[in-house]
């Protein structure tokens, strides 16, 4: 028999209302560990509960915040180019990182065609992070609770992501009021190839490269 896994979706005010009611103010206790994804974007819905991410290696780490907009790098709405040298500009500035600049920064063709350069989808490093803190959470823990603002697209990611990455593994068990069936598909995307460059292959580190990626000869 597979042990059983929580695997819990709320949104956020939702989420809330049960840490306040389970008295969670601080961490959550020993067994349960959440993972709450918010935006600066969000207005009134832009705070964590838990103000601060208890850190003790992944051991002590109960609490994953993660703030990040519901969004694709793959939404450009045909504006690929722009945004492109939008991105281009900003690693030549050392503002961003080449592995995260189109993450960083996305072009929305608005009413007026404008470059928004303050949202920010699920970049490589963080979906590094969180594989690696599910994977060690999901084996020590029998609850994970999961947000996002309706907790219907990127919590739903990382759901997804759970149930097709460990299903074999544990008996995973989520909100049946809260149907899996509309989540980000970046979201999953990244965290898959995270989980398989971390687990499945030697991790490729140009992902971290602060320096332009170098070539050994023309590509064709």
């Amino acid at each position: 028999m597979k042990p059983i896994k929580n695997i819990l979706c709320f949104d956020h005010l939702s989420f809330d209302m049960i840490m306040e009611d389970n008295g969670w103010t601080e961490t959550p206790p020993k067994g349960v560990s959440c993972i709450s994804i918010c935006s600066p974007n969000e207005a009134d819905l832009a705070e964590h509960w838990f103000k601060t991410e208890h850190k003790d290696g992944l051991k002590g780490y109960r609490v994953f915040n993660l703030d990040i907009d519901d969004i694709s790098p793959f939404w450009f709405e045909n504006h690929e180019s722009e945004c492109y040298d939008k991105s281009l500009e900003l690693f030549n500035n050392k503002k961003v990182k080449q592995s995260n600049m189109y993450f960083s920064h996305i072009y929305i063709s608005g009413k007026n065609k404008e470059f928004v350069d303050t949202l920010h989808a699920l970049d490589y490093e963080e979906a590094f992070d969180l594989a690696k803190w599910i994977d060690f959470r999901i084996k020590h823990d029998d609850t994970i609770y999961v947000h996002c603002a309706a907790g219907a697209s990127r919590s739903q990611g990382v759901v997804r992501y759970i149930v097709d990455t460990y299903g074999n593994d544990y008996d995973i068990k989520l909100n049946p009021n809260n149907p899996n069936n509309t989540y980000n598909p970046h979201v999953v995307i990244m965290l898959k190839r995270a989980y398989r460059e971390l687990y499945m292959n030697d991790i490729d580190n140009s992902y971290f490269e602060t320096e332009p990626m170098k070539f050994d000869g023309m590509i064709n």
